[in-house]
């Protein structure tokens, strides 16, 4: 029998994906999203309008991401997400800084309700200026 997480009111298979991607690993020879013959992997940053986020995709998968809500000229960052097998590469942190490039050359300003996207903002401070102002 293998347990599964509740996530959300649903079941999601926790042991049973962490053996699935180990076993895809063995298959395939990846470890942890990055070719084990040493082939770098294609990366490529997008914002995807049709989805309000920004992504990050691993030789055509998406591995990374910052969801948005467009507010007019404030867009809400209520969270960033990479799969598992992915974390441990930097790609959050590279999603969330192409993101915020891109809300400054849009001319448009932010609220990191994510925890993730606050925390990078404040450990950058040439970002700060994108916050919007909480009045």
């Amino acid at each position: 029998i293998v347990p599964s997480i509740r996530y959300s009111g649903r079941d999601v298979p926790g042991l049973r994906v962490a053996l699935a991607d180990r076993c895809a690993e063995q298959q395939t020879g990846r470890f942890g999203g990055v070719p084990r013959d040493n082939t770098p992997p294609v990366l490529s940053l997008a914002h995807n309008t049709a989805a309000n986020r920004y992504e990050l995709s691993v030789d055509g998968e998406v591995a990374s991401f910052a969801e948005y809500f467009d507010d007019g000229d404030v867009l809400v960052f209520p969270h960033a997400v990479t799969a598992l097998r992915y974390r441990g590469n930097g790609f959050a942190e590279q999603v969330v800084r192409f993101a915020l490039d891109d809300v400054r050359e849009r001319g448009k300003h932010l609220v990191a309700s994510c925890w993730f996207v606050a925390e990078f903002i404040a450990d950058h401070s040439e970002y700060a200026d994108l916050v919007a102002d909480k009045s």
